[in-house]
């Protein structure tokens, strides 16, 4: 994946700064397409996940499944074409391991999307990549996650 930062750094970064309904109308207006925005957050994934632990499961299809939704007719796209999203890990993603952030369940590999996400990719979306649940959601005695802490960084203004 090392690539994809170099080839993303052709991109406009602030792409990154965009929120869903703009990043959705950018791919819309062929601004960019779903997969220079997939290729763009796979990148940032790279680059920052190692500090802040936050994605558990890169997809390996992310490119794929981006590229295949630039090939739809624009009759045949959904209000959320293009929009690459991260999917908590507590919450099943086909073919991605789910694991609510738990070694216990680090082979757990479900064969459907939850209806979420089947929701989410009939509107257009594609699946980027699974994070980090929130510590609420597991119990007292086990770690956050699998990898470690998750890490928010204070956000700059």
């Amino acid at each position: 994946m090392a690539d994809l930062l170099t080839d993303s750094a052709l991109l406009d970064p602030d792409l990154l700064e965009l929120d869903a309904t703009d990043l959705i109308a950018a791919v819309a207006a062929g601004r960019v397409s779903a997969a220079e925005m997939a290729r763009l957050y796979l990148a940032r994934i790279e680059a920052l996940n190692p500090a802040l632990h936050a994605v558990i499961t890169v997809n390996p299809q992310a490119m794929q499944e981006a590229g295949a939704l630039d090939n739809l007719p624009p009759d045949e796209r959904g209000p959320l074409h293009g929009l690459p999203l991260l999917i908590k890990d507590n919450i099943d993603v086909a073919g991605l391991p789910t694991t609510a952030g738990s070694a216990l369940m680090a082979r757990h590999v479900p064969l459907d999307d939850a209806p979420l996400v089947a929701r989410l990719r009939a509107a257009g979306a594609s699946r980027a990549a699974t994070a980090a649940p929130l510590p609420a959601l597991l119990p007292p005695v086990s770690a956050p996650t699998r990898q470690g802490l998750t890490v928010c960084p204070p956000r700059e203004e």
